[in-house]
């Protein structure tokens, strides 16, 4: 994979043509805000696509759903309590049983 400077000197060769002033400034000089850097960004993929390199590969999907969960915590609800923890019911919680 080319370094910052060959991607972006490479891209003002290619398509010189149809970039505007401030585009090849942003690509000599660098991005000086997130909206600049967006737009480098957009111009980065551009390149890849014209070279014909992959995109990059989505992210795994960690999430999960409420249900998912539910199901992984229900072999915990039949087991005994430890003999360790007291059961505290309404008459010898120490709560009052609120």
């Amino acid at each position: 994979m080319p370094s910052q400077q060959e991607w972006r000197a490479e891209y003002i060769d290619l398509c010189s043509h149809r970039l505007s002033e401030f585009q090849i400034k942003l690509l000599e000089h660098g991005p000086q805000s997130l909206s600049q850097s967006w737009l480098l960004q957009a111009m980065h993929q551009d390149w890849k696509r014209i070279k014909g390199i992959p995109p990059d590969p989505e992210p795994p999907d960690c999430s999960s759903s409420l249900k998912e969960w539910e199901q992984s915590i229900k072999k915990y609800e039949d087991l005994p309590p430890r003999p360790e923890e007291e059961i505290y019911d309404t008459i010898n919680d120490p709560y009052g049983g609120y």
